[in-house]
């Protein structure tokens, strides 16, 4: 068995409930130090995190997880998915860019395009963006929510509602065949369907782990967004709106 298929075994095994070590060695027919060496890979893309005495559990991403643990995960996947989706702006346009580790990587490559109006409701996008030199900058107001960074509520919908965006960009916990596009929180759903309603093209932005993932909330069907990935899923070729970023940048 090759190295990308233990881990997905592991990933798998986990996602059933807490295992160890010891289990997955015996599973696997390797040794302990070749599981933990493949666990190391998984540890540090924030798959699953190992525990004292050899436990080992899967961090689930299709429910609210901690931004900082986010944003290490497929960091170099977000980067080259974020670049091509920059390239998709043009100069002058209106853009909504949702909360996201994915979606705040477009910022880094926006600074050749002065005249861009950004509208946001991710806290992190503000810093990230002013740091990047980006003056059109509208932050919605709301409530304030720190584990995700991110302002939601009937407030930020209201204010969301004064604007009719050129390009929306925004994330997914999950994205089904069967079941769309789905989020961990019940009023980013909310606001992701409003943004997408009141944009005239919009760009749904995620790493290949989210395929076949479902979170709790739906907020569009699979075929509502253009899908910026990656790497695509088996099962989904059939999709015409999915966009694949290999590493050399080539967009299929």
């Amino acid at each position: 068995m090759l190295p990308f298929q233990r881990r997905s075994f592991i990933i798998n095994k986990t996602k059933d409930g807490m295992t160890y070590i010891s289990d997955l060695a015996k599973a696997l027919n390797v040794s302990e130090v070749t599981v933990r060496r493949d666990l190391k890979s998984l540890e540090e893309e924030q798959l699953v995190e190992v525990h004292h005495g050899g436990a080992v559990q899967y961090i689930n991403t299709t429910q609210e997880t901690d931004l900082e643990i986010r944003e290490k995960m497929f960091s170099d996947e977000k980067l080259r998915i974020g670049k091509y989706a920059a390239s998709l702006i043009k100069d002058g346009d209106v853009v909504f860019i949702d909360s996201g580790t994915t979606t705040q990587t477009i910022f880094a490559y926006l600074k050749d395009r002065p005249h861009v109006v950004i509208v946001t409701n991710g806290y992190k996008n503000l810093e990230v963006a002013t740091s990047s030199g980006l003056k059109n900058v509208v932050l919605l107001g709301g409530e304030y929510k720190p584990r995700t960074g991110s302002f939601l509520g009937v407030m930020t919908e209201n204010d969301l509602s004064r604007f009719y965006f050129d390009k929306s960009f925004i994330g997914a916990n999950g994205v089904d065949a069967i079941h769309g596009l789905t989020n961990a929180n019940l009023m980013e759903s909310s606001l992701k369907t409003k943004a997408i309603k009141a944009s005239k093209d919009t760009y749904t932005l995620i790493d290949h782990s989210k395929f076949n993932e479902i979170a709790n909330y739906y907020f569009a069907g699979m075929q509502e967004t253009t899908i910026i990935t990656d790497q695509i899923a088996t099962g989904y070729s059939q999709f015409r709106n999915i966009q694949v970023v290999t590493e050399g940048g080539v967009v299929k």
